[in-house]
C-alpha cells in the first residue's frame, strides 16, 4: 500500500532514482570476490537488456489486435523470468560452477520464473484479494493480453469472441466486465490450462534443479523457492 517513487515525489526523481541504483549495482559487481568482474557485467547487462525488451513487448501488445501464446509466453521470459535466472547464474559464477551447472541453474530460474507469472496472470484473476494484495481483476480492467486471454480468445464460441471484443477497451460497468469475462474464462477452461501451463513449467524448472552437479541437501532451499 505504500507510494512508488513517483508518485512520492515525481517522475524525474523516480528516473533519476533508478539511474543512480543501476550505477550502484555497477559498483558492487566491481567488489566481487573471485575477480570475475568481466564475466559477471556482461550476464548482468545482457539480462538488463532482455528485461527492456520484454517490457516493449508488453506494451506492444496492448495495441496489437494478435498476439500468440508462445508469443506471450516469451514476453514474460524476458521481462520476468530472465531476473531471476541472471541472480542466480551469477552466484553460481561466483562460486565458480562449471559452464553447464551456470546453465542449470539460469534455466532452473527462468522456468520458476515463467511459472510464477502465469501463477500471478491466474491469481489476478481467481485470486482472493486479501491473499493477492491487489484488486481481483485489475488485468481484465487493463485489457491486458494475458493467456487466460489469449486462450479464451482460441478457443472461445462466436458468442464468447463477440463479448470479448465489445469489452475491450470498453468500461460500461468494472464489475459486469470483470464477471463476464471471467465467466468466459471459466467456461473456455483459460483457468484450469494456466495452471497446467504453471505446472508444466514448475516441472521444467525441478528438472533442471535435478541435473545440477552438487550434493541433494544443497539443493534443499532452492526446491523450497521454487515450491513457495
Amino acid at each position: 500500500g505504500a507510494k512508488t517513487v513517483h508518485e512520492k515525489w515525481n517522475i524525474n526523481a523516480a528516473i533519476l532514482s533508478g539511474d543512480g541504483m543501476m550505477i550502484q549495482s555497477y559498483a558492487l559487481l566491481q567488489k566481487n570476490a573471485n575477480n570475475n568482474f568481466a564475466l559477471l557485467f556482461e550476464r548482468f547487462n545482457s539480462t538488463a537488456w532482455e528485461v527492456c525488451v520484454g517490457q516493449q513487448m508488453d506494451m506492444d501488445f496492448e495495441k496489437r489486435t494478435s498476439v500468440s501464446k508462445e508469443e506471450y509466453i516469451e514476453m514474460i521470459r524476458l521481462k520476468t523470468a530472465v531476473l531471476l535466472g541472471c541472480a542466480l547464474e551469477l552466484g553460481a559464477i561466483q562460486a565458480n560452477a562449471s559452464k553447464k551447472d551456470q546453465e542449470h541453474i539460469r534455466k532452473f530460474g527462468e522456468y520458476v520464473g515463467i511459472s510464477f507469472q502465469l501463477r500471478d496472470d491466474y491469481l489476478d484473476t481467481f485470486g482472493k484479494k486479501e491473499e493477492v494484495g491487489k484488486r481481483i481483476g485489475g488485468d481484465i480492467l487493463a485489457d491486458k493480453k494475458t493467456f487466460l486471454y489469449l486462450h479464451a480468445l482460441e478457443t472461445g464460441t462466436s458468442s464468447d469472441l463477440e463479448l470479448l471484443r465489445h469489452f475491450h477497451g470498453n468500461h460500461p460497468n468494472d464489475q459486469e466486465k470483470i464477471a463476464s469475462i471471467t465467466s468466459i474464462f471459466e467456461s473456455t477452461q483459460a483457468d484450469l490450462e494456466i495452471l497446467k501451463k504453471s505446472e508444466d513449467y514448475y516441472q521444467k524448472a525441478l528438472q533442471e534443479l535435478n541435473n545440477i552437479s552438487i550434493p541433494e541437501e544443497q539443493k534443499i532451499e532452492l526446491r523450497a523457492l521454487a515450491a513457495w
